[in-house]
């Protein structure tokens, strides 16, 4: 026969493990949202290909050196998915739409780079992502 006292014992070693799974989740959260906010930053733009069809004769552009800011603003906040839009102030009146990144807590569906401009798919057992988060990045 089964005491109290091991009832007892069961029931809180699971919900301390419980508890410590959500707290882990919520830190994970904040440190998320802290990206959120404005940041200064310095681009160098610099050609790192030739065209191939005059390659003998083209002559990249120079080097061009920039600076901006970039703000992080978050667009969706739910118990399983943040998205952060970055957006860049160049000048007063030039902002440009940057880059989204979206990530997702225990996502089982998602692509993983192979090569080159190949991307595979793959499906995940709930059981290997338990506890992970996925970030999605998009327009790069």
């Amino acid at each position: 026969m089964i005491s109290k006292s091991l009832y007892l014992s069961a029931f809180m070693a699971l919900t301390c493990g419980l508890g410590f799974s959500q707290d882990k989740k919520q830190q994970d959260i904040k440190s998320i949202k802290s990206m959120c906010g404005c940041y200064e930053v310095k681009f160098n733009f610099t050609e790192t290909f030739k065209y191939p069809k005059d390659s003998l004769t083209y002559k990249s552009s120079p080097t061009k050196h920039e600076s901006a800011l970039e703000w992080v603003e978050l667009l969706e906040d739910t118990p399983n998915k943040i998205v952060m839009q970055h957006l860049l102030i160049v000048s007063d009146d030039m902002i440009i739409k940057h880059w989204r990144q979206d990530w997702l807590y225990e996502n089982t569906d998602l692509y993983s780079y192979d090569k080159g401009t190949s991307w595979k798919y793959k499906k995940l057992d709930k059981k290997a992502v338990k506890g992970q988060w996925t970030q999605k990045v998009y327009q790069v």
